[in-house]
Order: C-alpha cells, then structure tokens, then sequence
C-alpha cells in the first residue's frame, strides 16, 4: 500500500467534499432536491404539504433545501415546515 501524507489526504478529503456538494447542486438543478421535499410533504401532509411547495420551488441555496428538507421529515404539521420556510427568509432578509 503507497503512504499517503497528511496534505494528500487533506486533499482528498476536499476533494471528495467539493463532488459532493457540485453533485448536490446539479441535484437542485435538476429538480431532485426539490422534487424531494415535494414528495415528503405531499406523503405526510397531504394537500396542504402540496400548498407549501411552491414556496420552496423558488429557493436555489441547497443546504436551506437541505435544512428544510430535515425540517419538513421531523415536522409534526404542514404550518412547521412553513413557519421554518418564512423564519429562513426573514433571517436572510436581515442579515
């Protein structure tokens, strides 16, 4: 096995991270992130989840697609994922 230097696999390791998060966008891109949360709160909320996605569709940053994605999986109503939808916006809005 060929030794691997500490800055190697630093490298590596950025490497890896960078065709994650370049694969995650041409996710987004495609609509797959998306497409995602739409089929999560379709399943657990029903029409009301559908009325959100709209909302979502807009947003291209995808860890805020991520976190809402998260949110939207461990939420106990359709107005949870909203208010963390509108709560998001708003921070972003002051900052």
């Amino acid at each position: 096995m060929q030794y691997i230097t500490t800055a190697e696999r630093i490298g590596m390791e950025k490497g890896i991270q960078q065709g994650l998060q370049q694969g995650i966008q041409k996710g987004v891109e495609r609509g797959i992130l998306p497409g995602s949360l739409q089929t999560v709160l379709e399943m657990k909320f029903g029409p009301r989840g559908l009325d959100i996605y709209p909302k979502i569709k807009r947003i291209q940053k995808t860890d805020r697609l991520e976190k809402i994605l998260q949110t939207a999986k461990a939420a106990a109503s359709a107005e949870e994922v909203l208010m963390a939808v509108q709560r998001k916006k708003q921070g972003l809005k002051k900052s």
